[in-house]
């Protein structure tokens, strides 16, 4: 069975959306339809995703969709959250020959077979994600309910047609746009707060999750944490973490697995430089949380684990 796949991208993530598309034909490398959501690029802008797509996969395909600025003129944008952190929502109404779709940040690695996570029943749920805990949010209709990240979401799209979610959906970005610090985040789980399978942290492992700080992030059970950096499957470079920046900071403990894919995805040279200078002859200083640090030796084992090319088949599934 064909799997489906969709990013948000504008040119500046299209490097980085190859390495994570790098990442998952390595543990998946056939029978995937590749969707990027865009407003403004070119057959030339995305002809490095092809040619990653046809060297690393079997029966998989590109498949570019010009979005435009639907339903979002007007909607609020920043330099961290331009207009195509929007084009997720627009998928049910986009895809409508197609059932479920997986949407992916292009700030991710996969590190597993996607196909465990596309293969989860969701005849009831209108999604699937990574939830913890909300105790603290900007929507008090969130606090005291479980929230997710909505950089890896798997969508029901018929089950969000079926009981009128567009609508829905777009009810609740008019009303409350004025008041979104995350924006495309906090609409979706306005919109689906009830309706949602729960995935584990190894499923969407954030800089926030490793952190173990934040008040929300601290309501992740210890033995689920352990679990996830010995057997990561979403690895999310979200927020400052991200591993490609000159001047950032490495602040998540699993970013030295990033020059792997990029060099599988043949990103320029310069990029592959800059990341052999920051993880390999460790130019910049790493600053981790006292969590991280304590458990840093069994991150790096999992880091070298992947890099020779292996997954653990006995993961435990979704």
């Amino acid at each position: 069975m064909t799997i489906h796949i969709a990013f948000s991208s504008d040119k500046t993530y299209l490097t980085c959306t190859s390495v994570t598309i790098a990442s998952i034909l390595h543990f998946h490398p056939h029978d995937i339809n590749f969707y990027i959501l865009h407003n403004s690029l070119t057959e030339a802008d995305w002809l490095p995703l092809r040619q990653t797509i046809e060297r690393l996969g079997k029966g998989c395909s590109l498949m570019p969709i010009d979005v435009g600025d639907t339903n979002w003129k007007g909607f609020p944008t920043t330099k961290n959250f331009p207009l195509a952190i929007y084009f997720r929502l627009n998928l049910p109404s986009l895809l409508t020959n197609i059932d479920k779709v997986i949407y992916l940040d292009g700030d991710i690695l996969v590190t597993d077979d996607i196909q465990k996570v596309w293969d989860i029943n969701l005849e009831d749920f209108s999604l699937a994600a990574m939830c913890i805990k909300c105790l603290n949010n900007n929507f008090q209709q969130l606090v005291g309910h479980y929230t997710f990240n909505s950089g890896f979401i798997v969508m029901n799209l018929k089950h969000i047609r079926d009981t009128n979610g567009i609508t829905r959906l777009l009810e609740i970005a008019n009303r409350c746009k004025d008041n979104f610090n995350l924006p495309d985040q906090e609409i979706l789980n306005l919109t689906f707060r009830d309706e949602k399978y729960h995935l584990p942290v190894r499923w969407n492992l954030t800089k926030g999750a490793l952190e173990r700080q934040d008040i929300n992030y601290k309501t992740i059970p210890e033995e689920e944490l352990i679990e996830a950096i010995r057997n990561p499957a979403v690895i999310h470079f979200n927020n400052s973490a991200k591993p490609w920046r000159k001047v950032a900071k490495n602040k998540h403990p699993f970013a030295p697995l990033y020059l792997y894919f990029a060099k599988l995805a043949r990103v320029p040279l310069g990029l592959r430089f800059l990341l052999f200078l920051k993880f390999t002859l460790h130019f910049v200083r790493n600053i981790y949380s006292p969590w991280c640090l304590e458990h840093l030796p069994e991150i790096n084992k999992t880091i070298r684990r992947i890099r020779r090319g292996r997954f653990d088949p006995s993961a435990p599934k979704p």
